[in-house]
């Protein structure tokens, strides 16, 4: 009684070293008395710290012993290989090891497996049957904290597979609303944004409003992640582009730290940087001052439009403002 008040109370003040410490001694005792439903306990208590310390190997073993093969039900064992290999990112082994198996789970599945499946079809753009499993998932296990990230994960399939606007804009609205999760719901915002205003050519003031979202709150705002910050920053110069402020989205990008990201990148934000440019000298031109349309050509055409494909359009305006 003593040792499984002493793991409660570590796993509760996260302390999952700790936990697994004195699950293994319990797991010991347990297996030497024949303790079954201790060994049950304690077997969980070891995966779910080793899953929390990232020890992916040492669950793998454990998962071998013979007494865990016994006595955990299978399902458990299934989640937890599910878990390992979308961790390392081995996802078309998720997907082999559920069709092989998912008629044996019968009608119920257990949440991992769900969940950890689903999000390997998201990974591999298979966006309908991401949402299939996405869905039951949270029609089973909505109580989960993990089914904030199934709520985003079903509005993203939506929208990038182009559905109807009002239904995606209601699914990121319910994310919005429904995660409390601070990260989850910060994404949410970034994404509701992005699709409302700055894949907007014509943004309503209602639209535009939106775009408060992106400051986040305290909460949110201490959980951005690098993936999540890249997020943000195309997501605000969209905007900027969006609602024509070419000027204001140049000198945005100029703050980035576009050097330090991936080459694939690199060449969203260089298109990013043609279009804004594209966009300055349009202005210039249609003002009819021709001079700036030269000048901001001469400055940027190295920095972006030399690393996307050529714009005739640009081109005959830089022409026409020369001969000008």
């Amino acid at each position: 009684g003593t040792i499984r008040y002493l793991i409660q109370y570590a796993r509760n003040e996260g302390d999952y070293i700790q936990a697994l410490s004195l699950s293994k001694s319990l797991y010991v005792r347990a297996s030497e008395t024949f303790d079954d439903e201790m060994i049950v306990f304690s077997s969980r208590v070891i995966l779910n710290s080793l899953a929390h310390l990232r020890q992916m190997d040492k669950i793998k073993l454990f998962l071998e012993n013979k007494a865990v093969k016994r006595v955990l039900p299978g399902q458990e064992g299934h989640a937890y290989i599910s878990f390992i290999n979308l961790f390392n990112d081995n996802t078309k082994q998720v997907l082999a090891d559920f069709e092989v198996n998912k008629r044996s789970f019968g009608n119920s599945i257990h949440p991992s497996i769900l969940f950890n499946t689903g999000e390997s079809y998201f990974r591999n753009a298979q966006y309908r049957k991401a949402i299939k499993l996405f869905d039951s998932f949270l029609s089973e296990y909505s109580s989960i904290s993990i089914s904030d990230k199934a709520r985003l994960r079903i509005a993203t399939s939506y929208d990038l597979l182009n559905e109807k606007p009002k239904k995606v804009l209601k699914l990121y609205q319910d994310s919005i609303n429904k995660s409390a999760d601070f990260k989850i719901r910060y994404e949410s915002k970034i994404r509701y944004v992005g699709f409302r205003v700055a894949r907007n050519q014509i943004p309503s003031d209602l639209d535009i409003e939106t775009k408060v979202f992106l400051d986040g709150s305290e909460g949110e705002k201490n959980l951005v992640d690098a993936n999540l910050k890249k997020l943000l920053w195309l997501t605000r110069l969209r905007v900027f582009i969006s609602e024509k402020k070419y000027e204001a989205a140049l000198a945005y990008l100029a703050s980035l730290p576009i050097d330090s990201l991936r080459r694939v990148e690199q060449r969203t934000f260089h298109a990013d940087g043609a279009e804004i440019v594209l966009g300055v000298i349009q202005k210039s031109y249609a003002k009819g001052d021709y001079a700036r349309a030269v000048k901001f050509w001469e400055i940027y055409k190295s920095k972006y439009n030399s690393k996307v494909a050529k714009n005739p359009y640009l081109n005959f305006i830089v022409s026409d403002s020369f001969i000008k």
